[in-house]
């Protein structure tokens, strides 16, 4: 694959990542290879989509919510991170890249890490707003520095929804298994009150 044979070109211990910069819907990359490991059962896969989704995460979780590379300059390797304006597929991407860690490695931290990521549509992210409104089903286009995008386009919805089904499959299989029924949930704790916060909202 591609990804795989680029990585040694640009990681280093400290940057590890298929190319110079990160731009948006980076965990998708990791993804793959982790599908590859799932599918062909080369551990290479498994060691390289680890290692760069974990880069990821050092990279954009802080102070317990995601920051995702924001379009206005994005992350170029040894420069400032660009915190604007953030991209809601970034929060989709992690939130299933997270699981499928999750159910490759047992590690319950990606389990959170998923959550973590797909709360970051409903208010937990820097600004603290939701970008999803559920009245009517869709989500804002970005995280702007004066808030959540105006514009509610596919792209954006089509990301929740997917995140959305991502946790809600891992649920069902989850409360089968007697090792996972301590898993949160999808609207438990702070996730439940920032959906709440965003009907309320949404009524005004």
């Amino acid at each position: 694959m591609r990804c795989l044979n680029r990585y040694p070109t640009f990681a280093n211990g400290t940057w590890n990542w298929f190319k110079d910069f990160l731009s948006y819907d980076n965990a998708r990359l990791s993804q793959a290879l982790l599908l590859g490991y799932r599918h062909l059962g080369d551990p290479s896969y498994l060691e390289v989509g680890m290692a760069s989704l974990d880069f990821l995460l050092n990279t954009q979780y802080n102070k317990g919510y995601f920051d995702m590379i924001g379009n206005e300059g994005w992350y170029h390797k040894g420069k400032e991170k660009a915190l604007y304006s953030q991209q809601p597929v970034d929060a989709g991407a992690m939130t299933e890249t997270c699981i499928l860690a999750m159910e490759l490695t047992g590690d319950q931290k990606y389990l959170e890490m998923a959550y973590a990521a797909f709360q970051w549509y409903l208010g937990r992210n820097l600004q603290g707003k939701s970008l999803f409104n559920p009245l009517i089903g869709s989500c804002s286009d970005g995280l702007d520095p004066d808030g959540p995008n105006e514009n509610r386009g596919a792209e954006s919805t089509i990301s929740y929804v997917l995140a959305q089904c991502a946790l809600y499959r891992w649920e069902l299989i989850g409360s089968i298994n007697d090792s996972v029924l301590s898993a949160p949930k999808l609207y438990d704790g702070g996730a439940k009150i920032q959906l709440e916060k965003a009907l309320e909202s949404a009524h005004r």
